[in-house]
């Protein structure tokens, strides 16, 4: 083959490869808008005098089903918590207790771009004087061909969301609340417990039987055993606090949960 037909081979390749690529690439980066788009500025009085689908139709830049759920720059985080603090509500990060039906239809979009998601990151909003709910979806996510990673935001209007959210909400609300109680009972129980006179039975966790996948949470679950038995986590604590020793009854192996078997003494102590 001459040197002319090297030269319109090699001028062939190239404008192929390069309408290849840039095919490729306009497939890949569809929905790759938070790029190109400016962080949209607004005063914080005409943000505070909007409802949720007046802020949606504002921060939005391109739509992924209509009415439901639309891109929206990736620099706006900022601002979709700005708009909710002015609403006297707050954007909380949770975890939908069934699931969000949202990324679900992601990513079957994001997939028909070549794309892969990671993992996705949920921020909820519930503006509870007009009863109405904005989701922030945030989506890490790659490319399969090129590897590439980027972020971004979808901003979604859901009842179905916001009953997840708000269960999830009163959930955690009503978990914090039974642990303060937890707390209250068991400090109620210690110090019934370090208030006693006479002559008492005491067992004193001093190691475990070697588990070295769960030492650490052995160290906790000894020491917590003696707190909630006697009063106190240590044999030394108890003697600062006038309690005498008596007498050795024996040693005591006790089993404290699935992973721990504490290794100790029984012991005679009075006051």
């Amino acid at each position: 083959m001459n040197n002319k037909s090297n030269s319109l081979l090699n001028i062939f390749l190239v404008i192929f490869l390069s309408v290849l690529v840039s095919g490729c690439s306009k497939k890949i980066y569809e929905y790759r808008i938070v790029e190109t788009v400016k962080n949209k500025q607004i005063s914080d009085e005409e943000l505070k005098k909007m409802n949720v689908r007046q802020f949606y139709n504002f921060i939005k830049v391109k739509e992924n089903r209509k009415g439901m759920n639309a891109y929206i720059p990736s620099n706006s985080y900022n601002l979709v918590f700005k708009f909710c603090k002015l609403q006297n509500s707050k954007l909380k990060k949770y975890t939908p207790v069934l699931g969000s039906t949202t990324v679900l239809n992601l990513e079957g979009n994001l997939k028909a771009a070549n794309r892969i998601v990671d993992y996705a990151t949920l921020h909820g909003c519930y503006i509870e004087k007009t009863d109405e709910y904005l989701e922030l979806i945030r989506i890490n996510s790659h490319t399969q061909r090129f590897k590439d990673r980027y972020r971004d935001n979808v901003i979604n209007i859901s009842k179905y969301s916001k009953i997840d959210y708000l269960d999830n909400i009163n959930s955690r609300k009503k978990d914090d609340e039974k642990k303060i109680k937890e707390i209250e009972l068991s400090n109620i129980k210690i110090n019934k417990l370090r208030e006693r006179t006479g002559t008492h039975s005491f067992i004193f966790n001093t190691s475990f039987i070697n588990n070295s996948d769960y030492s650490n949470t052995c160290i906790k679950s000894c020491k917590n055993y003696n707190i909630e038995n006697t009063g106190y986590s240590l044999l030394q604590e108890s003697l600062d606090d006038k309690w005498e020793f008596v007498s050795k009854i024996g040693n005591v192996n006790t089993k404290v949960n699935r992973y721990c078997t504490c290794e100790g003494v029984n012991i005679l102590m009075r006051r």
